[in-house]
């Protein structure tokens, strides 16, 4: 009720707006009638020939090729836009929840991660965040990644920009709760001279939420046979956490011949104190009061050389060096049953080099590159759980692409190699993973194209599900490294049908996942009754994805309105299981824009999926926000899960045989939030280079078990 509610609110709002606009629209349309008329019938052909030519424009806002789409942004967009989230977002990118307020993008239909790309080369989020809007030329969004990406990049987005070349921008954007204790605030600078450029970043967030309202209850099926009921049910908390980034970067480049660029960066987080207070029940009848204290900071330095040099007219070549140093500490607590403690002292050292090669030849372009990596983690568990988890690793990759038209049909081929290398203690180990794909792309017509994905590639688990680390959850369960754990196989097949016009765009796909020697979760259960989570290979996880994506310009550049539906099945057989299931997921969003006013209402339904015995949902997204352009001020407020006071945020169900388990966590601090956002740019310098840049790495994998 109450979200209908706020639809219904919004809706309203936003009908008004529509009929301002389209008032707006006829006014001027009816102006321009009349002053055509005033200029004589001699130039009524070359009206209407600008009149088509507008139209053009129009259409080709958005191109589809054979691995996604070509979006240019409209100056409406652009100009109420202050991040490069907000722009993003402003998009409707098809598949794609952008939150402009946790400053994250992620794929609603749970394929796999969201890359994002300025000018080619990977960026992070105080990039996008601190984006040029203004000089944005075009935004390339591929919903079908070539080999050349990382693995399990389901979307990758590439926002294109112009540089300038003399000049600079100065600007802040600080964005702060009103009803809640959490903000981020960034202040960043750039001088241009010539073919020089300097940057500078600085950003500070932090938050204090109240611990999420969270309740479990578990069920344990013990050796004897009876069952071991637990209800945990929290009473109190607080979640306390702050971070500061600083990052300077200097480019040389001449956009016909080169481009040099280095990074240095650097963050420190700090999360003093997670505090839970739960009511602990048992099946016994006893109960009491336990907590629980969790404390981690961690610093990370990064130093990115990134340079390109244009051979010729048709030839490129891009190389990047990454080395980053990750320190972190943490400590943890907890009082169910027997108190246990632990402290984690963790360093991990990485190299990341990757060198691209591309020729653009007469019938496809071809590229080839390859990536080496090595890292070393030295994790030391002391307390409770006593461990010294020293890992090496290294790895090599290596690609070939030819992408290119045989007359109307448009193909991407690739082919990828790559060896990976572990080193810890007696257990070594070497995999060797392919990775085939092909993309096929056919227009039936001007309006409708048709394009076929498939894809065999094989994923091995995060570094510390491969440990030999043991660590306990509580007071029934203990989380276990599996240092014989295989990579997985995954075949991907996908059919896509699209229809374009220059104010409707849909797109219906159906995709089916095929994972063998999948890496899923497996529970054991040891003669004194305790619980032990590790991953295993397993026969398989399937998934079947049909999705539907619609865009509808009501008023174009004015009034646009959006939705999303997909269905997801899942089929998955463990050692001694099968489990099925299907999960229903639906969106939609709408825009408005007046004159130096916007308004945008978005809404879904979360996601549900299932994961060998684990059924996971995402709670619902809910948000507003009405924003004002001032200058070079942009004024945004923002409200998430409206007339919510206590929303849910995640809710689980594990199936097991030996442990059946209902999770759900709801989060008071994100309820009726409202937060305040006010953007200020100036830019200095008008003449414009553009730069393609192509690769950059990073480095986040600590190794750690949690």
């Amino acid at each position: 009720m109450k979200v209908r509610l706020f639809v219904s609110l919004m809706m309203g709002l936003l009908a008004s707006c529509s009929e301002a606009l389209a008032q707006e629209v006829n006014d001027g349309s009816e102006a321009s009638v009349q002053n055509a008329a005033k200029k004589g019938k001699e130039k009524d052909t070359a009206q209407d020939s600008i009149a088509l030519q507008e139209v053009v424009v129009k259409a080709a806002r958005v191109v589809n090729k054979v691995d996604g789409k070509l979006i240019f942004p409209s100056e409406v967009q652009k100009q109420n836009s202050h991040s490069g989230f907000s722009l993003l977002g402003k998009l409707m990118l098809p598949n794609i929840r952008v939150d402009e307020l946790s400053r994250s993008i992620v794929a609603i239909n749970q394929r796999g991660s969201v890359q994002v790309r300025i000018n080619g080369i990977i960026a992070n989020v105080h990039e996008v965040q601190a984006l040029d809007v203004s000089a944005v030329t075009s935004v390339d969004y591929i919903d079908s990644p070539g080999v050349r990406y990382g693995k399990d990049v389901a979307y990758v987005i590439d926002i294109h920009t112009r540089r300038s070349a003399m000049g600079g921008s100065l600007g802040f954007d600080l964005q702060n709760a009103l009803t809640t204790v959490k903000g981020t605030n960034d202040i960043y600078a750039s001088l241009n001279r010539g073919k020089s450029q300097f940057h500078l970043f600085y950003e500070q967030s932090y938050a204090d939420y109240r611990a999420s309202d969270s309740r479990e209850d578990a069920q344990y099926r013990l050796n004897d046979g009876t069952d071991y009921c637990i209800s945990r049910k929290s009473m109190s908390g607080k979640n306390k956490s702050f971070g500061n980034v600083l990052e300077m970067k200097y480019s040389l480049a001449d956009s016909a011949s080169y481009v040099f660029q280095t990074i240095f960066s650097t963050s420190f987080n700090n999360s003093p104190r997670s505090f839970a207070e739960q009511l602990f029940t048992e099946s016994t009848g006893s109960e009491y009061v336990v907590h629980s204290n969790d404390k981690s900071r961690d610093f990370t330095p990064s130093l990115d050389l990134y340079f390109y040099h244009q051979l010729g007219k048709h030839q490129s070549l891009t190389a990047d060096v990454l080395g980053t140093y990750i320190q972190t500490k943490s400590d943890s607590y907890d009082d169910e049953g027997t108190p246990y403690a632990y402290q984690v002292d963790g360093k991990t050292y990485s190299l990341i080099g990757e060198a691209i090669y591309e020729n653009q030849l007469k019938p496809f372009t071809f590229s080839a590159g390859l990536n080496v990596n090595w890292k070393y983690m030295d994790n030391v568990y002391s307390g409770d759980a006593e461990s010294n988890n020293s890992i090496h690793s290294s790895g090599i990759y290596g690609f070939a692409q030819i992408k290119g038209n045989l007359s109307k049909l448009s193909y991407v081929a690739g082919f990828g190699l790559s060896n990976q290398r572990y080193h810890q203690g007696d257990n070594q180990y070497s995999f060797w993973l392919s990775r085939p794909k092909l993309t096929l792309s056919y227009p039936l017509s001007k309006a409708w194209q048709l394009r076929y994905d498939f894809e065999l590639s094989q994923h091995i688990s995060q570094v510390a599900m491969v440990s030999d680390t043991r660590i306990r959850k509580n007071k029934m369960e203990w989380t276990v490294g599996n240092p014989s754990l295989k990579p997985n196989a995954r075949y991907e097949q996908t059919l896509t049908l699209s229809y374009s016009q220059p104010r409707f765009r849909n797109d219906l796909s159906v995709d089916y996942r095929i994972n063998r020697n999948a890496n899923l979760a497996k529970y054991t259960r040891t003669e004194d009754d305790q619980f032990l989570y590790t991953q295993a290979n397993q026969p398989h996880c399937n998934m079947l994805y049909v999705m539907e994506e619609a865009r509808y310009d009501i008023i174009p550049d004015h009034l646009i309105f959006a939705m999303n539906a997909s269905v997801n099945r899942f089929f998955n057989k463990g050692d001694d299981y099968l489990h099925c299931y299907t999960g229903y997921s639906y969106g939609g969003s709408m825009q408005g824009y007046l004159g130096k006013w916007s308004m945008m209402l978005y809404a879904d339904n979360g996601w549900n999926f299932m994961e060998g015995e684990n059924i996971g949902h995402q709670g619902i997204n809910l948000q507003g926000s009405v924003g004002y352009r001032l200058g070079n001020f942009n004024l945004t407020l923002y409200v998430m899960n409206p007339f919510m006071a206590h929303p849910k945020m995640q809710s689980a169900e594990l199936v097991n045989a030996l442990i059946r388990k209902q999770v759900s966590y709801h989060n008071s601090s994100m309820g009726n939030m409202v937060m305040l956002s006010v953007a200020w740019r100036i830019n200095r310098g008008k003449e414009y280079r553009t730069i393609q840049q192509n690769i950059k790495n990073k480095e986040r994998e600590t190794g750690i078990l949690r």
